[in-house]
């Protein structure tokens, strides 16, 4: 198994997307984060929204209208 030495100083980064969002038949969340350990970052993580909103202020829900 291969340890990976962390640096100091880091960024975090967020992307929001569709759950639905596809990239080549995929979901594109799946190519993200497999791009990232291809990139050697050091970890991503994918999670699902229940709810939040937006610079818009419009609520999005997962909950089926």
């Amino acid at each position: 198994m291969k340890i990976m030495k962390l640096p100091e100083q880091a960024v975090l980064v967020r992307i929001f997307i569709g759950e639905n969002d596809r990239h080549k038949g995929k979901p594109l969340y799946e190519r993200i984060a497999l791009k990232a350990r291809e990139l050697n970052l050091a970890g991503a993580t994918v999670t699902r929204g229940i709810l939040g909103f937006g610079a818009d202020s419009r609520i999005h829900s997962s909950k089926i209208p």
